[in-house]
């Protein structure tokens, strides 16, 4: 079964967080509305909504990091006493409010989703906006360049912990299918075998697929169109292929499509080994990265919150040095997403062009 990739992963993980913060600013602006000059929770409540702001911006949810931002600047206008905390104004916050968290569950079912319903009350905050701070707010401006125009899936294997993978093997020789099976099986790995190419690509689609082992010629397709097929549904899946006399320059065509290995035919047990367990320990490392890098942007999420609260309880803490080490060090877990992100981004546009050769 195809899952995440390491942008849907970050994403889920933003939209989780972002839930929780949500509810925070809720309960703040509530506190407001029965004490409109009570501004005590102004810092933590900026600091927030600059929280969801940045992080929007580095998952690539440009829609929500301009309407933060406006937000932000409006929250600003009220703490400076630029803004009156009107009934109207206080409504305008809880509105606000309320539509970013239809945002985080609208996001939740697709996290392609276009965020049409914030443009109506984000053109009410421009609107106040100009009429009292005299501010126009240009949208895209926080827009993060390195956002996808989609999200091709991932297969994470979900075995049982005592195998060491799940190989998908595809030929159309049943001899040599039962043969690999056996082998494979033998040294603790799970395999689903089929015999046609496009019963591989249904099979890849609805199972935890970890590497695909497949002959470079198969009924009604060749390598190359299977390659590009499997890539429309999982960029990241190792492909090793399996022939009997292949040219350099097929070689260079399928290693551009990110197939990772060949095998010689005749081929012996030692060297599917050698080759698959190549594969496995390439799709481990790519989990492994994701696993790590989504800990990290939890942990950037995090650290901003115990920033807020350290900071309204001790200000002196906001010009200290450990403050400006902590922001270095989540400068460096934001930087390090944004080039993961741009890095699948790539790998996508990559295999995109390929297909249009």
């Amino acid at each position: 079964m195809n899952e995440a990739t390491f942008e849907s992963e970050i994403r889920y993980t933003f939209l989780a967080e972002t839930s929780e913060m949500l509810e925070d600013i809720e309960n703040i602006f509530m506190q407001l509305e029965n004490n409109p000059q009570d501004f005590s929770k102004m810092p933590k409540l900026l600091r927030i909504m600059h929280t969801i702001k940045g992080s929007s911006a580095t998952v690539g949810y440009h829609e929500i990091a301009n309407f933060t931002h406006k937000f932000e600047t409006l929250l600003v206008g009220i703490r400076d006493g630029k803004i009156d905390t009107t009934q109207e104004i206080i409504e305008l916050l809880l509105e606000g409010n309320d539509c970013l968290k239809q945002a985080v569950s609208i996001l939740h079912k697709n996290l392609k989703a276009i965020l049409i319903h914030l443009t109506k009350t984000e053109n009410k905050i421009d609107a106040i906006l100009e009429e009292k701070l005299n501010k126009k707010i240009e949208n895209n401006k926080y827009e993060n360049k390195i956002t996808t125009e989609f999200i091709p899936k991932v297969s994470q294997s979900k075995n049982n912990e005592n195998k060491k993978g799940s190989i998908l093997v595809c030929d159309d020789d049943n001899e040599l299918l039962e043969s690999i099976q056996e082998m494979l099986q033998n040294e603790n790995y799970y395999v689903t075998t089929c015999d046609h190419a496009a019963t591989a690509l249904e099979i890849l689609k609805t199972q935890n697929i970890d590497v695909i082992m497949t002959d470079l010629k198969m009924p009604g397709i060749d390598g190359l169109e299977f390659t590009q097929k499997v890539r429309n549904i999982n960029i990241y899946i190792p492909i090793v292929f399996v022939s009997g006399n292949i040219s350099r320059e097929h070689v260079q065509k399928f290693l551009r499509f990110g197939v990772i290995d060949f095998i010689d035919k005749p081929f012996t047990i030692d060297s599917i080994l050698l080759v698959i367990g190549r594969a496995m320990r390439s799709k481990n490392l790519w989990n492994e990265l994701i696993t790590i890098s989504k800990s990290c942007f939890k942990i950037f999420v995090f650290i901003q919150k115990i920033d807020s609260l350290i900071s309204d309880k001790n200000p002196e803490f906001e010009h200290s040095k450990e403050r400006e080490l902590l922001k270095e060090c989540l400068a460096e877990i934001q930087q390090t997403t944004a080039r993961l992100l741009a890095a699948e981004k790539n790998s996508q546009q990559s295999y995109s062009k390929e297909n249009l050769k």
